[in-house]
C-alpha cells in the first residue's frame, strides 16, 4: 500500500464524477447524509479560501479501457456537496443563501442566492479552479483498504505508514522508493513482508531515521516510535542528504549481492530485527573498513544464523541473550549489534580505510602536474574540464589518500571508474 500526495481542481472532480472515474459509493461507504445547510458551509469555506481538509481516495484499474478510478474513502460527503453545487447531480443543486449580500466578506456577495450554473463566466471558472488537497492510496488489498475506512471515519486508530505517509515530503519519498526498489530482491528474505497496513515500510522508515541520526560510521540504534518517525517526516520534508540515502543503498547491494540469494535457496526468513542489525552492521562495516569478501560475508552471516538458532535451545550459549532479546529497546539493538558484528570483524580480515579520505589542494595540484593537466584514462587536456583526483585503489577497498595512490581522471573517466581497480 503506497500513498501519494497531489492536487485537484475543482472542475476535474467534476468532471471525473461525471465520466464515472470517481466512486461516491464503494460499497464500505455510507449514503449521502449531509444537510443543505452543511453543503451550502463547505462551498463557503472553499469560495473565502479556508479550504478542506484532504480528501483520499484509493486508485483501482478500470479494466475496460485501463483508465483510473478514484474510490472514495474519505470526503464522501465534502464531494457530493461539491459535484451538486456545480449541477452535477440531477435535482440536488443548490444555491448559497441570500442573506450572504451583507456577509462582511466581500467575496461572498456574487455567489448569494445563485445557483451555479447561471453565474457569471468568470465567477465560475473562479471557482472551478479551486485547488483540493489530495492523498491517492495505490496497491492497496480489500482488507487494507476497509481498515483504513474504519480508521479514517469511525475511530479506528491509524497505525504504522498510515500515520506518516499523508504528510509527503523527501523522508516519505525516499522511504517509499526503498521499499519498491528491494521489495523482490533483499526485502524479500524477510518475514512478515506483506507490509499489512504499512508495518514494513515504518520498519524502513525506522531504519532511514537511524541513519540520519548516527555518525558518519554508525547508526543511532535508538528505538524510533511512530511519533519520532512522524517528526522525522516532518523534519526532513525538503531533503535528505544524498551521502546518508547512498550509505543505505551500498549496505543493501551489498547484503543483496552477497547474501539474498543463499537465504533464497535455502528458504530462509529473517526476522525484521535480525535483517534490520544486519543493515546497520553492514554499514559500519562498508564505512569503517575496506569492502570485505562477498563469499566471507555470507560464510560469517551464515555461521551466525545457525548459531542464533541453536542459542535458543542453549541458556550457555554466547548468542543466548540474542535470541532471547525481544525488547524493541535501544539495550536491546546494542547487543543485536555487537554479537553480529563480532561474527565478522573477527573471523574475516578486515583492514581498516584511510582517515583522510579526501587530498588536501596542495595534494591536488602536485598530483595535476605529474600528469602535466592530461587524464590518466581518455588523454583529455583537463585544464578546461572538470577533473578529479581518483584514488588508483579505491578508497572503498583499503586505498591510501596519498599521492602515490593518485591519478588525474576528468570528471567522465572518474564517474565511469566508480569503485574498480584499474587493469
Amino acid at each position: 500500500m503506497e500513498f501519494k500526495q497531489d492536487k485537484m481542481v475543482l472542475s476535474q472532480i467534476n468532471s471525473f464524477y461525471s465520466s464515472g472515474r470517481i466512486s461516491m459509493n464503494p460499497k464500505y461507504q455510507r449514503e449521502h447524509v449531509w444537510s443543505r445547510v452543511q453543503n451550502q458551509k463547505l462551498i463557503e469555506s472553499l469560495l473565502t479560501g479556508y479550504g478542506t481538509q484532504k480528501f483520499l481516495f484509493t486508485v483501482v484499474n478500470n479494466e475496460k479501457d485501463n483508465s483510473s478510478v478514484y474510490e472514495v474513502v474519505d470526503g464522501q460527503q465534502r464531494l457530493n456537496a461539491i459535484v451538486a453545487y456545480m449541477g452535477g447531480i440531477p435535482g440536488k443543486e443548490f444555491s448559497l443563501p441570500v442573506e450572504l449580500k451583507k456577509s462582511p466578506n466581500k467575496k461572498l456577495h456574487p455567489y448569494a442566492g445563485i445557483k451555479f450554473k447561471k453565474l457569471p463566466p468568470a465567477l465560475a471558472e473562479a471557482f472551478m479552479e479551486i485547488n483540493i488537497d489530495v492523498v491517492k492510496v495505490e496497491d492497496a488489498t480489500d482488507g487494507e483498504i476497509r481498515e483504513l475506512f474504519l480508521a479514517w471515519n469511525n475511530g479506528t486508530p491509524l497505525r504504522g505508514m498510515e500515520l506518516i505517509s499523508p504528510i509527503g515530503g523527501a523522508f516519505i519519498t525516499k522511504t517509499l522508493s526503498l521499499v519498491k526498489t528491494y521489495k523482490t530482491t533483499v526485502f524479500s528474505a524477510v518475514k512478515s513482508q506483506a507490509n499489512r497496513r504499512g508495518q514494513f515500510t515504518l520498519t524502513v522508515a525506522r531504519m532511514l531515521a537511524a541513519f540520519l541520526n548516527g555518525t558518519k560510521n554508525k547508526v543511532s540504534l535508538k528505538r524510533y516510535n511512530e511519533r519520532q518517525i512522524k517528526e522525522h517526516a516532518a523534519r526532513f520534508g525538503k531533503s535528505i542528504k544524498s551521502d546518508i540515502f547512498n550509505r543505505i543503498i551500498s549496505s543493501l547491494d551489498f547484503i543483496n549481492a552477497s547474501i539474498t540469494k543463499e537465504l533464497t535457496d535455502k528458504n530462509i526468513k529473517l526476522s525484521k530485527a535480525t535483517f534490520v542489525t544486519l543493515v546497520y552492521v553492514t554499514d559500519h562495516i562498508l564505512q569503517t573498513y575496506a569492502q570485505p569478501s562477498k563469499s566471507e560475508y555470507k560464510k560469517q552471516f551464515m555461521k551466525f544464523l545457525s548459531d542464533l538458532n541453536d542459542a535458543e535451545e542453549d541458556p550457555k550459549h554466547k548468542l543466548y541473550s540474542v535470541a532471547m532479546s525481544n525488547a524493541d529497546s535501544e539495550h536491546s539493538w546494542v547487543i543485536k549489534f555487537d554479537a553480529m558484528l563480532s561474527y565478522f570483524t573477527k573471523n574475516i580480515m578486515l583492514s581498516e580505510k584511510d582517515k583522510k579520505r579526501r587530498f588536501n589542494n596542495s595534494e591536488r595540484h602536485i598530483v595535476f602536474q605529474k600528469y602535466n593537466g592530461l587524464c590518466a584514462e581518455c588523454g583529455i587536456d583537463c585544464t578546461y574540464a572538470k577533473w578529479e583526483i581518483d584514488h588508483i585503489i579505491p578508497h572503498s577497498s583499503g586505498g591510501k589518500t596519498k599521492m602515490i595512490n593518485g591519478r588525474l581522471l576528468c570528471r567522465d573517466c572518474n564517474n565511469k571508474k566508480g569503485a574498480l581497480i584499474p587493469t
